[in-house]
């Protein structure tokens, strides 16, 4: 009776690893600002895992950032491929007409985002992502004190301070 009890609490905790195994960490709706280089500064909410996350305004509309303009803009639906794409409307100016809040994209568009993350961390390149993370994140802060020193002898910074 004893062994059997102890397979059956075994099998029962197996269980309970492997879906615990299947579901990534949230950041459970991640809240941050961020100051679009058009000077909007932006109340953001990130929903979603290291797999997939999707980024939305304070007013629930999604957004999508764009590596070129380094910007947030509202996001649609792509028709094709159900991925999340830029509308072309920075976020943050003006609400575009008939724009839905909580886009999301389409089960197969994230099933392959996710499918495309987890291969990326099996590989080895979760290390070489935080890295490069790590070095922007640097190069950012490096910025920021470089413009605070620039700013200390503008009699603009002192009003404003």
């Amino acid at each position: 009776m004893p062994r059997k009890t102890c397979i059956s609490v075994s099998v029962c905790l197996l269980s309970v690893l492997l879906t615990l195994e299947g579901y990534a960490h949230s950041p459970a709706s991640e809240e941050f600002k961020f100051k679009q280089p058009t000077g909007e500064v932006l109340h953001l909410r990130v929903v979603g895992n290291e797999y997939y996350a999707r980024t939305e305004t304070g007013e629930g509309f999604t957004v999508v950032y764009d590596e070129k303009t380094r910007c947030y803009h509202y996001a649609k639906q792509d028709a094709k491929s159900g991925d999340l794409v830029t509308t072309g409307e920075v976020a943050g100016k003006r609400f575009p007409k008939n724009l839905r809040r909580h886009i999301r994209a389409t089960d197969a568009a994230r099933q392959r985002i996710v499918k495309r993350n987890r291969q990326k961390m099996m590989d080895g390149e979760r290390e070489k992502i935080w890295e490069e993370r790590i070095k922007k994140a640097k190069k950012r802060r490096a910025l920021r004190k470089k413009r605070r020193e620039a700013n200390v002898g503008d009699p603009q910074s002192f009003a404003s301070g």
